[in-house]
């Protein structure tokens, strides 16, 4: 369910979903921000103009009691930033901001999700679920543990750990490349 979620957003070139309002491009940008950079929704909504580095694909985030902390972004979510915030005639301090560039609400974010998702014929999920997704992708593609830890803001792995759950094939694809009898051969 979670993969047809992002495989209906992230699949806009193939015009399987191509954002028509300027709400509809601001949610695509904020999905496209969660699921690439495992920020928690309340902080892509406070995301200012100038905590986006898109010289060193780097974002400024401000966490849970007012830490701070640097995450990456890829090069196509600086992209889909570049044409968002050059669709944006306002040019408000907030990156997702209500039309009077005012924050806005989770409830409002969510209700135009869940509106889009039906227009796509997916059922909605929680902004959390991209979090999760984020992590699982991560160490799927052999990420470090400790830089997800580092990126998502926790002051503790454990924190980290309870985010992703290990799949067999994934442990396996581990097993045989690090297993010493695999090297060996």
């Amino acid at each position: 369910m979670l993969d047809n979620l992002f495989e209906g957003f992230l699949r806009e070139k193939k015009y399987i979903f191509r954002p028509k309002t300027f709400t509809e491009r601001r949610t695509y940008t904020m999905v496209l921000l969660l699921i690439d950079t495992g920020v928690r929704i309340d902080e892509a909504l406070s995301l200012t103009r100038d905590h986006l580095d898109f010289d060193n694909l780097m974002i400024k985030v401000r966490g849970k009691g007012a830490k701070e902390r640097l995450v990456p972004m890829s090069y196509e979510l600086r992209a889909a930033f570049i044409r968002f915030l050059g669709l944006s005639l306002h040019r408000f301090e907030l990156v997702f901001p209500t039309r009077k560039g005012t924050r806005q609400y989770y409830g409002d974010v969510y209700r135009t999700f869940a509106k889009l998702c039906q227009r796509l014929g997916i059922k909605p999920i929680g902004f959390h679920c991209c979090r999760r997704t984020y992590a699982r992708n991560y160490l799927k593609n052999d990420g470090n543990l400790f830089y997800l830890q580092a990126s998502m803001g926790h002051s503790k792995l454990e924190t980290a750990r309870r985010y992703v759950e290990v799949e067999p094939e994934a442990l396996k694809k581990a097993h045989l490349k690090t297993s010493v009898l695999s090297r060996l051969k």
